[in-house]
């Protein structure tokens, strides 16, 4: 509905003598209300999913229900196809812990449109159907690295949606001290499902060194899936 009516408006706009949108503006405005769609979304507060996340060599399906207290919303199902052992569920447990607290102290800032800077969003390219734009991203753990990322919206031109962002690394990256990014990329797909535009998958990449010698590099993909409104 919401994605109606501002199709009807924009459509309003260019008819109008002198008022008319560019393309540019008009794929533009299209993103920005596609953002503020999915923040209206909490998938924590009214529904249910399934998430499956290859990370390097394990596979891990994680259950998130709504209708659960904070601590106990999301559990750990099975690790590589089975059931986890006791060990691993306290782990999982510990780590549910941060995440609430991380997420308790940055409520109301981790949103889609915090993160692609509409100030910034600016026409790339167009591919039949789709229309790349390209954006100054704005993540907190990356604030004084901000120069040294470039993001991208794919948009699909048919549906007026947003079908993908991808956020990766131009330069170095530094978000802690001794602590070196040399490459970095997030890409976010969405799919449209019950009504509404929800993240469909999660990728990221991360690569490199800490205290001076240690290396690291990670890979990581997270589906989601079996949503559920719940009340």
């Amino acid at each position: 509905m919401i994605h109606l009516l501002f199709k009807t408006v924009l459509l309003l706009l260019l008819l109008l003598p002198g008022l008319g949108l560019s393309q540019e503006a008009v794929y533009i405005e299209q993103v920005v209300a596609n953002l503020h769609r999915m923040d209206a979304v909490d998938l924590d507060k009214d529904r249910y999913c399934v998430m499956t996340a290859q990370q390097n060599t394990e596979l891990l399906v994680t259950e998130s229900d709504s209708t659960r207290v904070p601590l106990e919303r999301r559990r750990l199902r099975t690790v590589n196809g089975d059931r986890p052992s006791d060990q691993r569920l306290q782990a999982f447990r510990e780590q549910e812990k941060e995440r609430t607290k991380d997420a308790e102290v940055h409520k109301g800032t981790l949103k889609y449109s915090d993160m692609v800077d509409a100030q910034t969003l600016s026409l790339l390219e167009e591919n039949g159907s789709v229309v790349t734009l390209s954006f100054s991203p704005d993540i907190q753990a990356f604030e004084s690295d901000r120069e040294n990322l470039a993001g991208k919206v794919v948009l699909n031109k048919v549906t007026g949606l947003v079908e993908k962002i991808t956020v990766k690394n131009i330069g170095e990256l530094a978000p802690a001290f001794s602590v070196t990014i040399d490459e970095y990329e997030m890409v976010l797909s969405f799919a449209s499902q019950q009504g509404e535009l929800l993240i469909d998958e999660m990728m990221t990449k991360v690569a490199g060194s800490y205290g001076f010698v240690k290396s690291f590099d990670s890979e990581s993909a997270i589906y989601f899936g079996d949503y559920r409104l719940q009340k």
